[in-house]
């Protein structure tokens, strides 16, 4: 009699009509099926949940059976409301990983830093003002006309803005006030400019490192990030660095995370933490990373 394969759910949090365009909905299945599991991706808008008795799932119009799954991994790509369906699945009691909590509180880049701050993990210096007005703090803080701001739950480089002048401050908020953006949603972070448009990317999974790689700019932004057109190349964190990295994920509750640094002055600083990590760092390292993510997870 064949033995029966465990069968892994890859949630993909984003509707059903847009194309796959992570490169996980590819890796992750291929290395599942290495690893003896089947796998299934599942669409978040095809998902009907009911609350009489019971609480009763559908999927596609057909009774869906969450116990038929292993482990539930989700696809988090930028969809953060949809991760509602997460924790419907979470109280099923079949694993999550990540768990929705965990990647509710790294998609938010001010919550991850009051996380980080508690826990002394040296951070790039931040601050949030809850008004357009009243910025004398804020100035005051940087003690320099040039820092980053960012929007709260931004990803992929995307909602980041490189401020250089009290008038380019200004101009901002009044950005996103005409765009009913709240303050409070906003980042400040300092520019590290012994950085040099370089950054790092760390990829934890399980308490283990498993890949890193240095993402410097194209030399016209300031960003590197590899999808707004970054270079990569393999890396060798230090074991200071790497302690960092592990103790990030943890703090946040992740079980596997890709760590963002830079380095100041020869000193790492976390930036932010990402709960949905993408694969072409595997292309840059060489390594089986997808691979080694869900052998350190499972």
């Amino acid at each position: 009699m064949a033995i029966k394969k465990k069968k892994v759910g890859i949630i993909a949090m984003q509707p059903s009509w847009k194309e796959l365009e992570d490169e996980k909905y590819v890796r992750f299945p291929e290395e599942l099926e290495k690893l003896g599991y089947e796998s299934e991706i599942l669409f978040f808008d095809r998902f009907f949940i009911s609350f009489g008795k019971k609480m009763e799932f559908y999927y596609k119009e057909e009774p869906f059976n969450p116990q038929k799954y292993s482990l539930f991994l989700p696809v988090a790509g930028g969809n953060l409301e949809a991760s509602i369906l997460l924790e419907f699945l979470q109280k099923t009691g079949v694993p999550i990983k990540n768990n929705p909590e965990a990647i509710a509180i790294s998609k938010d880049k001010i919550r991850s830093k009051l996380y980080f701050h508690q826990a002394d993990i040296p951070t790039v210096p931040a601050a949030i003002n809850c008004s357009q007005f009243f910025l004398t703090p804020l100035l005051d803080f940087f003690n320099s006309n040039e820092y980053i701001c960012k929007l709260r739950e931004g990803s992929l480089g995307k909602g980041v803005a490189y401020i250089n002048s009290r008038m380019s401050l200004i101009s901002v908020f009044e950005l996103l006030a005409s765009a009913s953006i709240a303050p409070s949603k906003v980042l400040f972070e300092k520019y590290i400019r012994d950085a040099g448009g370089k950054d790092l990317r760390i990829i934890v999974a399980g308490g283990k490192i498993v890949g890193a790689m240095e993402r410097e700019s194209n030399g016209f932004d300031f960003r590197a990030n590899l999808w707004g057109g970054g270079k990569g190349k393999i890396f060798h964190p230090t074991d200071n660095m790497k302690k960092m990295a592990i103790k990030s994920a943890k703090v946040l509750g992740l079980d596997y995370a890709g760590v963002d640094m830079v380095v100041d002055k020869k000193k790492p600083l976390v930036i932010e933490v990402n709960s949905n990590p993408g694969m072409l760092i595997e292309g840059i390292t060489g390594k089986n990373i997808a691979g080694e993510i869900l052998k350190n997870i499972l």
